[in-house]
């Protein structure tokens, strides 16, 4: 089984020759192609995270990089940070494994919310690491044995907060998607955190019945759309009224699609 988890905030953004030099880099380094396929693809997914975990055949692999510092002292430095990331990458994931309480599907979302969790542990001595610079990037490419890693100690975990964070940052992801029009793949992302009865605001409701009109629900978006409109509307922003005022179009209440619409008119 693959996981693919996009870790910690680094602000790296890189152009297309630059991503090129560092895929050609870590394949040279004995990096499976599928490895730094799934690298690129977690990377356009979101450009703004810096390093990588994946797992396959009983191996971690990690990666991370970093812009190099201009000072060569800096440079140099910069080498053993990104190793440390790497590290850090494969200690997170191995985490996020053991964690039988964090029985949730988005395993992007769920690195995310777990990250800042307190915890120690061993990557071991044995795969690989290697570090250099790239294009005027560090980058760390890391790969470990599954059974050599060993989380030591947890502190301070708090389920109650992993699931309201989990609730957070999953509507976040699946919103993004959602706006990107990728509605095909993203249904189930909202269908979790709807069985999971998270506190979400009405512009979920009204996404999900938009994305289950596309798959020909009409039981499920009529059943969204009695509920939001039990609900106040005063807070929906235009979009949100439009999008709304469309699912009701579509599913033949045209009356309030009307009144919907309106709305967003006098919003403008």
């Amino acid at each position: 089984m693959w996981m693919i988890v996009l870790l910690t905030i680094c602000n790296v953004a890189l152009s297309e020759p630059i991503i090129a030099s560092v895929e050609q880099w870590m394949e040279d380094n004995g990096a499976p192609k599928i490895v730094v396929r799934d690298l690129k693809s977690a990377y356009f997914h979101d450009p703004s995270r810096g390093f990588w975990a994946t797992e396959h055949n009983n191996k971690i692999y990690s990666f991370s990089l970093r812009k190099s510092p201009d000072h060569q002292r800096l440079k140099e430095a910069s080498l053993g940070v990104t190793q440390a990331l790497a590290s850090k990458a494969v200690l997170l994931y191995i985490f996020m494994k053991q964690c039988v309480k964090c029985n949730f599907k988005n395993e992007q979302v769920l690195m995310q919310v777990l990250r800042n969790i307190q915890y120690s542990g061993e990557v071991g001595k044995g795969g690989k690491t290697v570090s250099w610079f790239v294009d005027g990037y560090t980058v760390s490419y890391m790969w470990k044995n599954i059974n050599d890693v060993v989380i030591n100690e947890v502190s301070s975990i708090n389920y109650e907060n992993i699931y309201s964070n989990y609730c957070i940052y999953g509507y976040k992801f699946a919103k993004k998607e959602y706006l990107s029009h990728k509605k095909e793949n993203i249904k189930k992302h909202y269908d979790e955190l709807l069985a999971l009865k998270c506190n979400l605001p009405l512009s979920f409701y009204i996404e999900l019945a938009d994305i289950s009109l596309e798959e020909k629900d009409t039981i499920k978006a009529q059943s969204l759309v009695n509920y939001i409109l039990s609900n106040e509307l005063q807070l929906l922003n235009i979009s949100e009224l439009e999008t709304l005022g469309d699912v009701l179009f579509t599913l033949g209440d045209e009356e309030q699609a009307e009144k919907i619409y309106l709305r967003a008119i006098n919003k403008i």
